[in-house]
């Protein structure tokens, strides 16, 4: 599955989206933090542990008023494909000049 996650990665890629980052792995893990007696406490809690995911890290340098149209392209085309079952969107945010930056959980 995992060549077949890159292969279909690398023809839905535009020239304007730069794969920088990504990983294949088991589950994902929640950090909880708490206050407890005036102090922070951080808690690391593993999830979903026997299904697999890929979390995908990229770099849209495009034109600023085309970005969104082209990242909600390259979402589409990611939710029309038959090879993730759920996409979740863990970060989204612009960075210098023209950059957009966003990070996707894939569950496979």
């Amino acid at each position: 599955r995992m060549t077949e996650i890159l292969k279909f990665l690398s023809n839905s890629l535009t020239n304007d989206i730069i794969l920088e980052n990504i990983r294949f792995h088991y589950g994902w893990k929640y950090l909880q933090k708490k206050m407890a007696k005036g102090r922070s406490v951080h808690t690391v809690i593993p999830k979903d542990e026997n299904k697999r995911y890929a979390t995908i890290d990229c770099v849209l340098t495009a034109n600023i008023t085309l970005q969104s149209q082209i990242y909600d392209s390259f979402m589409q085309k990611l939710k029309r494909s038959e090879i993730f079952y759920d996409i979740t969107e863990l970060s989204k945010g612009v960075g210098t000049g023209d950059k957009f930056f966003f990070s996707l959980r894939c569950e496979y």
